[in-house]
């Protein structure tokens, strides 16, 4: 949530922070703000709203300075205002903030400032972090931030400007600071470093930097000095540019083939799965996997297990990762927990490792994006490899963790079965994805169609019905149309009663064996005056030629969960824009959710 970034260097800080922050806003888009130090003081401009209305104004009333902060805002504490905004002044005005993370215990400090004379001007937490600096800051600046540290609670990265320097601290939030020629650029992800930095450092939990034009120091929250080195990183920017689609959200569905062949290319090796776990002998002997995540990681956690169970016999347990942190479940030897996070620094399933961890537990990560905490607190990691994903409402990141997850199912049972037959099909996957991208048109039609219904059902049965879950979540996410998704057994148990003439129910029907199951179902909606919306493949459409009908590529069952979602992405993203709505920065949404 949030995404901060900040600059300190010889150029122009305002063109820099814009950039990063235009590249962090799928972080949150509530709000934006930079506060940039000019020769006659650090001037601060923020308002409600995305950053392409504080460039159009900024354009026009230019900050000239070469030291800076910026923030994008996703709200937690107060609401969407412009006194909300970040960044956040002190009483003097000497000091700004920029923060990233909630500040729990910010109640009582605020009632301790306001009996020192201390006003606040905004509804967040983060505004003590400022108060609370100049309190403690009068006569070392250093020195009163290693006091306030003492005194916040909570999980935060944040970023102060006093003078001709920039003091940044983290506990749980990401940070980034990068080096590039006399100067320094820090951000919650690489992205916002916008190609200025190839040598950068990942700060770690109660650490601080202090950063000024030609030099940066590191140190405890103790205040003692530590050694960190910067690092080579290759990051490709040009992922972050549409390219000639209208939307991001498109671009990544049209992606998935491409992703898919970079898996084949990086983990499959002829007849083998090359996965370089440091220690693979944990793997031999597993009785129990958890697999641990949130959102559409969880939905393909949900693949993983019937993949897994289905083709290893190991049984499998999916956990909604806030769920895994406030329960007690049974965690016993020869057990696996596998952490599924696209950025790798979701807050609910960083802390579920680190609980599994501390209970002894052996863990895997499946994460898209490198350096995170989560790939380097692991156990061993995966790389689900879908490069950069820019719309909130993932598409290609949940291709990616399903495709690992089956060559993780197929790398298990290779120590009992060949192989080839398994990865011959997969090999094949980018193709069928490729055919089904060609229903495009025909998708977009029966968005308009039905874009006008209320309420949509997603039903199918075995994978099918793990896919429903992930439809109906995008579909939520981009178009606020209410969706539920149900085992297609389970409708006639209850829901089935909210079924009416302004219910579209989708019907997905990829597993020959059940299609008459779901062909009863999809009729005992029609029998209510619902209408049907059915995906199968060509081989079963004689059987349901009564319904509105989507006819998918031929496919081997087994691989549906990557076939059936693509039409139905697609479905999401053209009802999103039937609606005239922002698919690609969905309402209340933020893409990497580092809040609990």
């Amino acid at each position: 949530m949030c995404g901060i970034v900040g600059y300190v260097g010889t150029e122009e800080a305002q063109d820099i922070l814009l950039r990063g922050l235009k590249t962090l806003e799928y972080r949150g888009y509530d709000s934006v703000g930079v506060s940039i130090k000019s020769d006659d003081g650090i001037k601060l401009c923020k308002m409600s709203g995305r950053v392409a209305g504080l460039e159009s104004y900024l354009e026009k009333n230019r900050i000239s300075g070469l030291i800076g902060i910026g923030h994008t805002r996703w709200a937690t504490h107060g609401g969407v205002s412009q006194m909300n905004s970040h960044p956040h002044a002190s009483f003097s005005k000497k000091i700004h903030i920029v923060h990233n993370g909630i500040i729990e215990n910010y109640a009582d400090l605020k009632v301790f400032l306001q009996g020192k004379g201390f006003y606040f001007e905004s509804e967040t937490d983060s505004e003590v972090i400022a108060h609370l600096l100049e309190y403690y800051c009068c006569d070392n600046f250093f020195d009163g931030l290693i006091e306030s540290l003492r005194h916040l609670t909570g999980v935060f990265a944040f970023a102060a400007m006093f003078g001709e320097e920039i003091y940044i601290a983290k506990k749980g939030s990401p940070i980034v600071v990068g080096h590039g020629l006399q100067e320094y650029i820090f951000s919650s992800d690489l992205s916002g470093l916008s190609g200025r930095a190839r040598d950068v450092v990942f700060l770690e939990d109660g650490e601080i930097a202090v950063l000024r034009s030609s030099s940066c120091d590191f140190f405890s929250f103790s205040g003692e000095k530590i050694d960190k080195q910067f690092m080579e990183v290759n990051f490709d920017s040009s992922e972050s540019l549409l390219e000639g689609y209208p939307h991001y959200m498109v671009k990544e569905i049209f992606q998935q083939a491409e992703v898919l062949e970079r898996i084949i290319q990086n983990y499959i090796d002829k007849n083998s799965i090359a996965f370089s776990f440091m220690n693979p002998g944990c793997f031999s002997e597993l009785k129990k996997i958890y697999i641990v995540a949130c959102g559409t990681a969880y939905h393909a956690g949900l693949v993983g297990k019937s993949i897994i169970e289905g083709y290893s016999r190991i049984s499998v347990e999916v956990v909604v990762a806030s769920e895994f942190i406030n329960n007690d479940p049974i965690l016993e030897g020869n057990t696996l927990c596998i952490l599924i996070s696209q950025s790798g620094e979701t807050m609910d399933t960083l802390f579920a490792l680190r609980k599994a961890k501390s209970l002894g537990i052996y863990t895997l990560a499946i994460v898209n994006s490198r350096f995170s905490t989560i790939s380097r607190e692991a156990d061993e990691v995966l790389y689900s490899l879908a490069g950069v994903e820019i719309a909130v409402a993932s598409t290609k990141a949940y291709i990616s963790q399903i495709g690992v997850l089956y060559l993780f199912a197929a790398y298990l049972s290779g120590y009992k079965r060949d192989l080839s037959e398994f990865l011959d099909t997969f090999r094949q996957l980018p193709r069928v994805l490729r055919e089904t991208f060609c229903l495009d048109s025909q998708i977009e039609g029966l968005a308009e169609r039905f874009s006008s219904k209320n309420k949509v059902f997603f039903i199918g049965r075995g994978l099918d019905y793990a896919s429903a879950v992930e439809a109906s979540l995008k579909l939520k996410e981009v178009s606020y149309i209410s969706s539920e998704a149900y085992p297609a057994g389970e409708l006639k148990h209850g829901t089935i009663a909210l079924i009416d003439d302004q219910t579209l129910t989708i019907a997905i029907s990829s597993q020959e064996s059940l299609n008459s199951k779901m062909i009863s179902n999809a009729k005992e909606v029609q029998a209510r005056g619902g209408d049907v919306l059915f995906l199968g493949k060509s081989s079963s459409h004689d059987d349901f030629s009564t319904f509105e009908t989507l006819i998918l590529p031929e496919f081997d069952s087994m691989f549906a969960p990557f076939v059936t979602i693509v039409p139905l992405q697609l479905f999401a993203y053209y009802t999103s824009l039937k609606l005239g709505l922002d698919v690609d920065k969905p309402r209340n949404l933020a893409k990497s959710v580092t809040v609990e």
